[in-house]
């Protein structure tokens, strides 16, 4: 799951351009304390609106959040993303699985969310190695916010904003953005692993 990227490595991240390791500790404290937020504050306006209506821009800024993540150098810019990024990724995490369980019988509502927490699974544990094996490759977070944000900014919440409605292209260029990036990905990939050897 590449909506918890800047959870995982902003604390290493914050060390890399020189903000003390004291402090950087407490940027995760910091991010999680906006996804409670997020989380409460998400759930009560989808009763009200609608939760795919709350949860697909604050995707869509989760995005942006995720490409913005890695240019930032200082303290204070970094407490910002944490705090936005954090309550965004907590609208995110609290809703997504309430339009499955809304799109049919409630009979069926456990298969569907069921489904849906299986495939989020399986990305949130592939998802940071990978992720850290780009930023080993690369020495730095920036492959990994265009990786993640790639990713992030395609899911389905953010795309009800991004696509043209009666455009045909949408899963074919889903499918094409996808390919390139991992074709891109694993060459960059094996291209620093193998300069270690040689």
């Amino acid at each position: 799951m590449d909506l918890l990227k800047v959870l995982v490595f902003i604390d290493l991240s914050a060390t890399k351009v020189g903000i003390s390791p004291e402090f950087s500790f407490y940027l995760l404290a910091i991010t999680n304390a906006g996804s409670g937020l997020g989380r409460v504050s998400s759930g009560i306006l989808a009763d009200r609106f609608g939760p795919l209506t709350v949860v697909a821009p604050l995707t869509l800024l989760c995005a942006i959040m995720t490409y913005v993540w890695p240019l930032v150098t200082t303290k204070g810019s970094l407490i910002g993303i944490g705090i936005v990024y954090g309550f965004c990724s907590g609208a995110y995490v609290s809703l997504f699985v309430a339009p499955p369980i809304m799109m049919g019988d409630m009979h069926d509502a456990g298969r569907r969310s069921g489904i849906a927490l299986t495939c989020v699974a399986l990305g949130a544990v592939a998802g940071p190695p990978i992720s850290g094996a780009i930023a080993q490759a690369t020495g730095g977070f920036k492959a990994v916010s265009y990786y993640a944000g790639i990713v992030v900014g395609r899911s389905p919440p953010s795309r009800r904003f991004t696509e043209v409605p009666t455009s045909g292209f949408s899963s074919l260029g889903s499918c094409i953005l996808g390919a390139v990036a991992f074709l891109y990905l694993t060459k960059y990939l094996m291209i620093g692993s193998l300069r270690g050897k040689i």
